[in-house]
C-alpha cells in the first residue's frame, strides 16, 4: 500500500509542478451568511457532529481552494471516518463560488 502511494506521488510531482504554473480562480469564503449557505446548511443537517480533525481538514480544503492554483488533496481514513462528508465540501464550496460541479464516484474496480 505504501509503495503504491509513494509511486503515485512520485509520478504526480512533474504534473504538480506543471500545474502550479497554471492559474485557477481562487475561491472566497468571506460572507458566511450568503455565500456559504449550501455548505453551512449541509453541515447543519448532518445527524452527527464533526470531529476536530474533520473541521481542520475542511478548513485546509477551504485554504487550498482560496489559492491561485489548483488543489491536489488526498483524503485517507478508515471506513466510517467521514471521508465522504469531507469530500462533499469541495463541490459545495465550488457551487457557492458560482461554478458548476460534476461528481464521479467509482463503485468497483
Amino acid at each position: 500500500m505504501f509503495e503504491e502511494l509513494l509511486a503515485h506521488q512520485l509520478t504526480m510531482k512533474p504534473a504538480y509542478q506543471h500545474q502550479m504554473q497554471h492559474y485557477s480562480y481562487p475561491f472566497t469564503f468571506a460572507d458566511k451568511t450568503e455565500k456559504l449557505q449550501y455548505s453551512a446548511q449541509f453541515l447543519k443537517q448532518l445527524p452527527f457532529k464533526l470531529t476536530k480533525a474533520q473541521l481542520r481538514v475542511i478548513a485546509e480544503i477551504a485554504a487550498d481552494l482560496s489559492q491561485p492554483h489548483p488543489m491536489q488533496r488526498l483524503i485517507q481514513g478508515d471506513v466510517g471516518s467521514g471521508k465522504t462528508v469531507l469530500a462533499a465540501m469541495s463541490p459545495l464550496f465550488s457551487i457557492e463560488n458560482g461554478f458548476q460541479v460534476a461528481l464521479m464516484a467509482p463503485t468497483s474496480y
